[in-house]
């Protein structure tokens, strides 16, 4: 294993614990410190898309190690927009809420359709010449 991998896999496991602990009203703080936030109104928000961009990151780390490229250049839109709806309804339930916060995940739902096929669509010419 090479040093850049090793840095990566560390990277990608300290994203997801990261991400994991976020909804439960748990931030990790460097070097190792876990701190406990009250989950309300813009720390609710905060958490739920900082929880997505970490595991968008490491899904695309892990994908990167499997020697694995997206498909399209929506695929990061859509990895994001899907851990998104899961991470920010996970952090609605355990923290207090609004019905604007329930609004934009309605919202993210109704765009997952709209990724999905412009992936599939982007998917299918954007590797044509490479077989």
């Amino acid at each position: 294993m090479t040093f850049i991998r090793g840095i990566l896999i560390v990277l990608m496991v300290w994203l997801v614990v990261s991400a994991c602990i976020a909804p439960f009203g748990y931030f990790l703080s460097l070097p190792w410190g876990f701190e406990q936030i009250e989950l309300i109104g813009n720390q609710l928000r905060f958490m739920a898309i900082r929880s997505a961009t970490f595991l968008t990151l490491s899904y695309f780390i892990f994908n990167y190690l499997r020697h694995r490229k997206p498909l399209s250049s929506v695929a990061p839109l859509l990895v994001f927009n899907n851990f998104l709806i899961v991470l920010a309804s996970v952090t609605m339930t355990m923290g207090t809420t609004v019905w604007q916060d329930w609004a934009a995940i309605v919202i993210l739902c109704c765009l997952v359709p709209i990724l999905f096929i412009e992936h599939k669509k982007e998917s299918k010419t954007i590797f044509v010449s490479d077989w």
